[in-house]
């Protein structure tokens, strides 16, 4: 009785914990949209540029998806090029599994806090020297398979030659090459980069062909400190501007991830698997 009331305390810790902690500020400058700079000439502002250069992003209308609500903006200016980070706020993310969706969508409102919108990125890299658009990441899935229920997240890093011809480079999320893909196809149309929505949970590519066919946008809105900090970027998936979750925020939430999500999902993987193998194993 007593170790059972001491294992229920440490997980309430771990959870209070969790839900208070993760308001970090950013590491990295982000310059305020009314600024303007000299680009190709003239003096532009960068509101007016996140609006030039925001990706197309299409959706495979065959599959439901929860609104999208708005997308955020931050631009960063180097001496040679203007990155912008695009932060799409989707309503909400549903597994196909029911009470897979349930029991995450409750880790979620702790981990990343409530509401449990889902947030993904999509950096933007232009040439202030051409205008052009010439690098881009975001994550992607090792899977076209919509409705996976358990999808591996993937970092993509695609340079853009020309509009016609790009490479795509996918790294795990320990850093290391998976795969290196030269690509030809209208990868840039009208200063935007072509992005499709990939899964259930918004995993992206690049859209080369007609499967996603819907066109989905919404308002853009600049990503201040205060709302950076509300919904806990510092959690999230980040762009090659990284920001550090403090010691003993990451170290809670560290545990709370590894108690009451990389172990549950391991464990369903590994009911997954036996039981595929039982049933090859009964057609056999």
């Amino acid at each position: 009785m007593t170790y059972a009331l001491i294992i229920i305390l440490i997980l309430i810790f771990l959870v209070s914990g969790t839900y208070l902690t993760g308001h970090q500020i950013r590491d990295y400058q982000v310059s305020p949209p009314d600024q303007e700079i000299d680009f190709l000439g003239k003096q532009v502002k960068l509101s007016e540029l996140a609006d030039i250069y925001q990706p197309d992003l299409y959706h495979n209308s065959s599959y439901e998806t929860p609104p999208l609500l708005w997308i955020w903006y931050e631009p960063i200016l180097q001496d040679n090029y203007l990155d912008i980070i695009y932060s799409y706020a989707w309503e909400n993310e549903i597994n196909p599994i029911k009470v897979l969706h349930i029991y995450y969508s409750q880790f979620r409102a702790v981990f990343y806090g409530y509401p449990v919108y889902d947030i993904e990125y999509i950096q933007v890299r232009i040439s202030r020297e051409n205008g052009n658009v010439v690098y881009a990441r975001f994550e992607t899935s090792s899977s076209n398979d919509y409705d996976k229920p358990f999808q591996e997240h993937l970092v993509n890093k695609v340079t853009i030659n020309s509009y016609q011809d790009f490479v795509e480079k996918k790294y795990n999320q320990d850093g290391d090459l998976l795969s290196e893909e030269s690509t030809t196809g209208n990868v840039v149309i009208n200063n935007r980069i072509q992005i499709a929505s990939q899964t259930w949970n918004h995993m992206q590519r690049i859209k080369i062909d007609e499967t996603y066919d819907q066109k989905i946008d919404a308002a853009l809105r600049f990503l201040d400190e205060e709302e950076y900090r509300k919904y806990r970027f510092v959690r999230k998936s980040q762009s090659d501007y990284q920001t550090e979750e403090n010691f003993i925020s990451n170290s809670i939430s560290a545990v709370t991830k590894f108690i009451f999500l990389t172990l549950p999902a391991a464990i369903l993987l590994f009911i997954f698997s036996a039981a595929k193998k039982q049933n090859n194993k009964s057609k056999g």
